[in-house]
């Protein structure tokens, strides 16, 4: 199999974890086997100053691992050499550090001899944040050559593209996390849908209220009003939410004399989408009347084109929906 060929192989896999990072022991373990290495490593750091980044290796025990991601990798001999090279340079060996230098190192004498291993070669994919690739071979083990060199420097690119996606990945997973704190801490209800009403996720603030069966209540995992007329507009509008409409408020009676709840259904914006999964398509924010601040913004109650009123004067009061940024 030709070198290119070789590298062609391994750029599936590349590609796969950047999206599913807890893929790249797989390209590694295929790595490992393409270049003959005994164990191999990929560390990846991000931008953020606090970021203690991600270490992913094959053919390392998990407290050699945990050692150097920890210590060796911030002690690394090779941290100052002008030899490390530019970003995506792949480097062999002597042209790391030179073996004279590296055997008196605490790297090497307290982590490398003691658990067998001598030779190595690296990648530095990327400087921002820094991101690293290395290879093992043990002390009984021919060094690293330009043939194996040449591979990597063949994959180098690929891995860089790949780590690009898999921080905006992560930097999306963050501000979805973000989100859902936020919704979660909202003193009104939230609730995701979709296009059916069947509930997707409903923060705590729902959930209590959804629990008192007062007014609202879930059946078959369905989101129902508790009387037939305000349970059919609620379907309605959650169903024009989730299409092309803008949904739109109602109040929904409690059959313990309460005041109603408000409610206002919206499409779901692309940014909250990410909290709730594919199936989410409808945002309902629900305020219990007796409990809403007296300088609360309130927005006018909407029907669906040719909808008569039959809720009168109820569907009126619903806290405007909040601004998120």
């Amino acid at each position: 199999m030709s070198l290119e060929r070789g590298a062609l192989d391994l750029v599936d896999s590349i590609y796969h974890a950047a999206l599913e990072p807890w893929r790249w022991p797989a390209f590694l373990t295929r790595l490992g086997e393409a270049i003959g290495a005994d164990a191999a490593c990929i560390f990846l750091r991000y931008p953020e100053a606090d970021d203690p980044g991600q270490v992913f290796a094959v053919g390392l025990e998990p407290e050699l691992q945990l050692v150097y991601t920890h210590y060796y990798f911030a002690n690394a001999p090779w941290g100052s050499q002008p030899r490390r090279g530019a970003e995506g340079t792949v480097v062999v060996g002597d042209d790391i550090v030179p073996f004279k230098q590296m055997e008196r190192t605490e790297l090497y004498n307290e982590w490398m001899r003691p658990n067998g291993y001598r030779h190595m070669m690296g990648a530095n994919i990327r400087d921002r944040g820094s991101a690293n690739l290395g290879a093992l071979r043990r002390s009984d083990a021919v060094p690293f050559g330009p043939v194996q060199a040449r591979l990597c420097r063949l994959l180098v690119p690929h891995l860089q593209r790949a780590l690009d996606i898999h921080e905006r990945a992560h930097l999306l997973e963050t501000e979805r996390g973000g989100v859902r704190l936020a919704l979660d801490h909202l003193p009104i209800g939230f609730i995701v849908t979709d296009a059916s009403a069947r509930v997707v996720r409903a923060n705590p603030a729902a959930e209590a209220i959804v629990g008192q069966e007062d007014g609202m209540r879930i059946e078959r995992r369905r989101l129902c009003g508790e009387h037939p007329l305000e349970n059919d507009l609620l379907q309605r509008l959650i169903a024009d939410a989730a299409g092309e409409g803008s949904g739109g408020s109602l109040s929904l009676t409690r059959p313990s004399a309460r005041p109603a709840l408000d409610v206002l259904v919206s499409p779901l914006p692309p940014g909250m989408a990410e909290t709730g999964g594919a199936r989410a398509r409808a945002a309902i924010f629900v305020s219990e009347t007796d409990s809403v601040r007296s300088d609360a913004r309130l927005a006018p109650a909407r029907r669906l084109p040719g909808e008569k009123s039959r809720l009168g004067s109820a569907a009126s009061g619903l806290v405007r929906l909040p601004q998120l940024g």
